[in-house]
């Protein structure tokens, strides 16, 4: 019995994230009538300001969902909103009220700031390390305190220094909304620091 219930487990494991055997599971975006996968987890800095992690999402033995969930979101008239959160080793889902005191879903993510990843087409390296998927676009959603206030798309099928020119002009266009949250300011400069860092280029180039 103890042997067909871990064969069962592992099945389970197996179906569910065969696609992402090797990196994190992304958590799901619904954006603009498509369902995408978003290379980050907005829930993670909300369950930061807590006193104790709820149980509910306390980790998972998966490594590829360590932070035992998954995340659906949407963004509805420029706003980002949580909508359920899924489980990765069993059916169902976490209610939200056990994470939001009192809470329904949907819930508006105002504790959120960042600039969101998705990726778009096909992946075209898998690197084995968290969310390190090459696909070939990424969509990059700018959000201040749960507020959409910009976008602008990166074709990774071109050379590296054009993708920085892409995050460098990007950050001329939304000048003032990125440089008013210093949290979404910090993470578009991680995000273009690290691409700068795999085109070679050297700090001012």
């Amino acid at each position: 019995m103890k042997h067909t219930l871990l064969l069962s487990l592992s099945l389970i494991a197996a179906s569910s994230f065969r696609v992402w055997a090797t990196g994190a599971v992304p958590e799901k975006l619904q954006y603009e009538g498509k369902q995408t996968a978003m290379l980050c987890q907005p829930l993670e800095p909300y369950l930061d300001t807590l006193k104790e992690r709820p149980k509910e999402v306390s980790g998972s033995t998966l490594s590829t969902c360590w932070r035992g969930y998954v995340g659906e979101w949407r963004i509805d008239g420029n706003k980002l909103f949580l909508v359920r959160l899924g489980k990765c080793l069993a059916d169902g889902y976490i209610p939200l009220g056990k994470i939001f005191k009192n809470a329904s879903a949907p819930v508006f993510a105002s504790w959120y700031s960042g600039a969101i990843r998705v990726g778009q087409g096909k992946i075209l390296e898998d690197e084995n390390a968290g969310y390190a998927y090459t696909y070939e676009s990424d969509l990059m959603l700018l959000v201040s305190k749960g507020a959409l206030i910009g976008a602008f798309t990166v074709d990774n099928r071109k050379d590296a220094s054009e993708r920085v020119k892409v995050f460098q002009q990007a950050r001329e266009k939304f000048k003032a909304a990125i440089g008013a949250d210093p949290v979404l300011a910090a993470d578009f400069d991680r995000q273009h620091g690290w691409l700068r860092k795999r085109a070679g280029l050297a700090e001012g180039k």
